[in-house]
């Protein structure tokens, strides 16, 4: 998009980098799951910006896509443990 950083983005860079790196050997394991959290959110502003598409029907599209996963990940957590909300009433009117 020919966008270019200046010197202070790839310091900011640099250190992120660095920062991987040290949590890396840190920890002993390779972040993946973190890793993969940020490109994936890199690829959904990427299509964002691909996609010129008014906000309000982008939202739609997006909560209308994710909404099925979640009820299924609800459904499964559900019958295999207690779901946490509405078990501990201070922690669920922190929702609000």
């Amino acid at each position: 998009f020919k966008e270019r950083f200046n010197r202070l983005e790839w310091v900011a860079i640099l250190f992120a980098v660095l920062g991987v790196v040290y949590m890396t050997f840190k920890v002993g394991e390779f972040p993946y799951i973190s890793l993969i959290l940020a490109f994936s959110f890199g690829i959904y502003g990427l299509l964002k910006k691909l996609v010129p598409m008014p906000a309000l029907s982008s939202i739609t599209i997006e909560s209308l896509a994710t909404a099925p996963m979640a009820i299924i990940y609800l459904i499964i957590v559900g019958q295999t443990a207690d779901l946490s909300i509405g078990w501990n009433m201070s922690t669920f009117w922190l929702l609000f």
